[in-house]
């Protein structure tokens, strides 16, 4: 039987899938959450594009992620 012990003290930090990000990028996708111009990450690898995704699943950010994944009824180029 699982035991959670809610007593603990131990501190816990908050979780987020872009915190691994070059502080450069943080500041990229920041800017964009800012303003919301997809230009500021197109330096943005797929795997980080992909975290980018599920942090703003996360937030909710359903504005932003439609921004990045709405290409005018096209598919992208790989």
């Amino acid at each position: 039987m699982y035991d959670m012990d809610t007593t603990s003290t131990s501190t816990s930090t908050e979780f987020s899938y872009v915190a691994d990000l070059s502080l450069e990028k943080r500041e990229a996708y920041q800017a964009f959450l800012n303003d919301g111009e997809i230009r500021h990450l197109q330096t943005f690898s797929p795997e980080e594009m992909l975290l980018i995704m599920f942090d703003l699943v996360e937030e909710p950010r359903m504005d932003a992620l439609y921004a990045i994944t709405y290409s005018n009824d096209a598919f992208p180029t790989k």
